[in-house]
């Protein structure tokens, strides 16, 4: 076969080098030359292996080419040859005895080329030639590279499924660890939404159990289509399940801008009208539930030292150090103090009920027209309870107490009734305000820490909460279920939830 080892460069010198075997032919020549005559005719000249043979056939051809004076070339035999071995001559003459110089000068000779060739091909850039039956030309740096190449992108392709297949055992290893679970909390989400109307409080149970255990999957990073898709019917069925409802509150009104200053603490509520007290301002100021039309029901003048509030429809009541005082066109004192410490005062249908707290009894004073008749135990007797920790009173018929360390009490014609909140989740553990009435058919429970309101029904069983950072700014709250309105007071300001459980 024919193969190019070098090829002239202008740029830069190139060598190369390797061990020629016997019969193989060595073509140097012009670029004129190698451009003249075509490959398959070099190689025909050359089959016989015959230098002086190759000349004589290639001679014509370069003759009859044009303009051929720099087309030139040199063909070289490599020829396997035995060794000889020279026996000395005995005899020498003097005449002769200086050509014993001539090997050691061949020797100094063949040692200087030797280091001028060992020079030159550590200098000069070197390209291996190797040649293979059947092929015409291998550059083998090209091909190394290529080779190279290929290589890697095996290695790559290698590595990557390697990768893919470690990535898939371990997604089905943890497919396993999960799977059983997220299959189970599949199935309490959908038993719950066949019991919601069946059992409510069954179906909570089932649905609290499907959001703790999908909350508890995303939590150590599971992701699954699945998963994804259980969250999603979580979160959109959760109000009507759990009744939870994550709120923003709305401007309802600003009292700050019915009076500068103004800063709320406590809220009675009559009819469609909501009572604000601000006991550092010494105001009262009314508001409507549907037309929201705001007005000062009572000034400094009326309010001095006033200590809590009470309404009924239009009439407004203020506990002061020296007892009720009734407040609005004018100011008269309605009931004189006859206890002692600290009570809480309400107003319902007609007749002011005092929660003292130190003698652990309830009040009534019963209405006369303008006046109040003497006070009388609403207890029934031999009732005793104990009310120093009562903290919210509300009234619709039945007495509902809040005490400070969140118990929830119910009373009702004087006697204690069985009143324990029942599926609230999580349970109530300070509640701050209690708010009903004989209108609403539901309990309302506000409690600050939770920023929540939770929804009872009349005999402690959860109904519905609403969740929302403001709500732990509230200080008191009113609710008209006729308008859709659960009503919060922030200091200054009255906002307003939309009610969703009804």
């Amino acid at each position: 076969m024919l193969a190019k080892i070098l090829e002239s460069s202008k740029e830069e010198v190139i060598s190369a080098s390797g061990y020629p075997q016997a019969e193989d032919l060595l073509i140097l020549g012009t670029k004129a030359f190698f451009d003249s005559l075509a490959a398959g005719v070099l190689k025909a000249a050359l089959q016989g292996k015959d230098p002086a043979a190759a000349v004589e056939q290639l001679a014509p051809v370069v003759h009859s080419k044009q303009d051929t004076g720099n087309l030139g070339a040199t063909i070289i035999v490599f020829k396997e040859t035995e060794g000889t071995q020279v026996t000395p001559v005995q005899e020498i003459s003097e005449e002769k005895a200086p050509l014993q110089e001539k090997p050691q000068l061949s020797s100094y000779l063949r040692k200087g080329l030797s280091f001028i060739q060992n020079f030159v091909s550590k200098k000069l850039p070197e390209r291996r030639i190797y040649v293979r039956p059947g092929e015409t030309e291998e550059e083998v740096p090209q091909k190394r590279k290529t080779m190279v190449t290929v290589g890697a992108i095996l290695v790559v392709l290698l590595v990557v499924s390697i990768g893919f297949g470690i990535r898939a055992k371990n997604v089905r290893e943890q497919k396993g660890r999960y799977e059983e679970r997220l299959t189970q909390a599949e199935h309490e989400f959908d038993e719950s939404l066949s019991l919601a109307s069946l059992n409510p409080e069954r179906a909570r149970e089932l649905f609290a159990n499907s959001k703790g255990a999908a909350e508890a999957l995303l939590g150590e990073g599971i992701k699954d289509k699945r998963l994804d898709l259980l969250s999603q019917k979580l979160s959109e069925n959760q109000g009507n399940i759990l009744g939870e409802y994550k709120v923003d509150p709305e401007l309802f009104v600003d009292l700050s801008l019915q009076v500068s200053g103004f800063e709320g603490q406590e809220v009675a509520s009559s009819g469609k009208t909501i009572f604000v007290l601000d006991k550092k301002g010494k105001r009262i100021i009314s508001v409507d539930f549907g037309t929201k039309k705001t007005q000062v029901a009572s000034g400094p003048d009326q309010i001095g030292e006033a200590q809590s509030l009470a309404a009924y429809e239009d009439r407004v009541f203020i506990l002061t150090p020296d007892g009720v005082s009734e407040v609005g066109k004018t100011k008269s004192q309605v009931i004189d103090k006859s206890w002692d410490g600290e009570v809480l005062v309400y107003a319902y249908a007609g007749n002011l009920y005092l929660i003292d707290k130190v003698g652990s009894t309830i009040w009534r004073y019963p209405g006369t027209g303008e006046a109040f008749a003497s006070k009388q135990n609403w207890l029934a007797p031999g009732t005793k309870v104990d009310l120093s920790q009562v903290k919210s009173v509300t009234i619709d018929g039945t007495i509902f107490l809040l005490s400070s360390s969140g118990k929830l009490s119910k009373f009702s014609l004087g006697n204690p009734t069985g009143f324990t909140p029942q599926g609230v989740f999580p349970e109530l553990s300070t509640p701050d305000a209690i708010y009903t009435n004989e209108e609403l058919k539901y309990v309302y429970v506000l409690e600050r820490s939770g920023k929540r309101v939770v929804v009872l029904e009349k005999d402690g069983k959860y109904k519905a909460q609403y969740t929302s950072d403001k709500i732990g700014e509230a200080q008191d709250l009113a609710v008209s279920e006729k308008e859709g309105k659960i009503v919060i007071l922030t200091g200054g300001k009255l906002l307003s939830i939309k009610i969703s459980h009804l």
